[in-house]
């Protein structure tokens, strides 16, 4: 039939073409057209169904290479790349490669880490000072140093590199002195002192710090014996004394101190292998960190001299010197003496006691060297470096 008075006559789906410019135009009833948002690359909004229902979604392109590359690329992977290029940068530039050279200069060195750059310089020089004159240090007396050096009490109070370095030093002069002492003779020892007497300062003051840094003292318990075991009246005997603190401890009673060198008014300055002692003038011998010398059984042997039939001897030493504890049991008990008990005391030390033995005959001085070489059975003590 006839199209209706006012219809458009074209066909539907037919694009018109404009009078004018003669180019197609888009009919209201035309099917379903996509509009592409200009440059967004988003889907225009469609016309909805004859339902009523939500727009039709925009169908992907299923022609060739050519549609696939008109095709919009999906949101988000410029971002990604992006990131991936930063996170290639930072790697890079931890690397040390040329993103690092053309990252920022490292900050110019301030006040503050030129005076540490200075300080680590000067320690440095300081210790390789040391280290050059250390043999010298050792072999050379003690005299010839600054008096001030070695007085005190040793805690190093005084600071400074200086201060510090004169410690050092100390230190080394004390472990040389102390292996020297366990390494040869009483008599020897003994003219090694009496040549520079100050060498007796310096190895007191090393044994004092060593000796802050033990767990315990052990002659603390050779006193706790002697005040409750020991009468007041008894006659005692402390071979190697030093300072002669046990003297110190009992200033009531007869305490006769030994050691190389008098380093105050109670000691006696002898070689403990000669005391000048009657025979059978003690009631107890005591031997606390003192057996040094390779000719420690002459001092255990002069000990037995000094003592009465019914007399002790104690020893006190350092575990770490004994290989066998019975083989120096033995060889103390051939000297005339009958052992009563050995155990290890805090961990640290041997303690021993003795009797004397009833079919011994004091009252010989033996020879110096009769006794036998100890130093098979005891070691050195050697004091670690701190």
């Amino acid at each position: 039939p006839p199209a209706s008075r006012g219809a458009d006559p074209s066909p539907v789906g037919v694009p018109k073409k404009n009078a004018k410019s003669g180019q197609a135009v888009r009919s209201e009833a035309a099917g379903p057209q996509l509009k592409k948002a200009a440059g967004r690359g988003k889907p225009g909004p469609g016309p909805r169904s004859e339902g009523g229902g939500a727009p039709a979604r925009p169908a992907r392109p299923s022609g060739g290479p050519e549609e696939a590359a008109a095709a919009p690329s999906a949101p988000g992977k410029g971002k990604k790349k992006l990131k991936r290029s930063k996170a290639a940068k930072r790697r890079e530039a931890a690397s040390g490669g040329p993103a690092a050279a053309a990252a920022d200069p490292p900050p110019v060195p301030g006040p503050a880490s030129k005076q540490l750059k200075r300080k680590k310089a000067a320690q440095q020089k300081e210790v390789a000072s040391e280290a050059a004159a250390a043999p010298a240090a050792v072999a050379a007396p003690l005299a010839g140093l600054r008096p001030s050096l070695f007085s005190g009490n040793g805690s190093g109070s005084a600071q400074g590199p200086m201060s510090k370095a004169m410690e050092r030093l100390k230190g080394s002069r004390f472990r040389w002195l102390n292996d020297t002492l366990y390494h040869t003779s009483g008599s020897d020892a003994k003219a090694l002192f009496d040549k520079d007497p100050s060498l007796a300062q310096v190895y007191h003051e090393g044994f004092r710090s060593q000796r802050a840094k033990w767990p315990c003292d052990p002659l603390d318990d050779v006193v706790k014996w002697l005040r409750a075991k020991v009468p007041s009246t008894a006659a005692v005997g402390d071979f190697g004394c030093g300072e002669a603190r046990l003297a110190a401890a009992f200033p009531g009673r007869t305490i006769h101190s030994f050691d190389l060198v008098s380093v105050n008014e109670r000691v006696t300055a002898c070689n403990i292998a000669d005391v000048p002692l009657a025979d059978a003038s003690l009631d107890v011998a005591v031997f606390c960190l003192s057996l040094m010398g390779v000719d420690w059984l002459d001092f255990v042997s002069e000990a037995r001299r000094c003592l009465r039939s019914t007399g002790q001897l104690h020893v006190v030493e350092v575990e770490s010197r004994f290989d066998n504890i019975k083989s120096v049991v033995s060889s103390i008990e051939a000297l005339g003496f009958r052992n009563l008990f050995s155990r290890k005391a805090h961990g640290y030390f041997v303690e021993m006691r003795f009797k004397c033995a009833e079919t011994a005959t004091p009252g010989q001085k033996r020879k110096q060297g009769g006794a036998g070489d100890g130093s098979a059975l005891l070691k050195g003590c050697k004091y670690r470096r701190r």
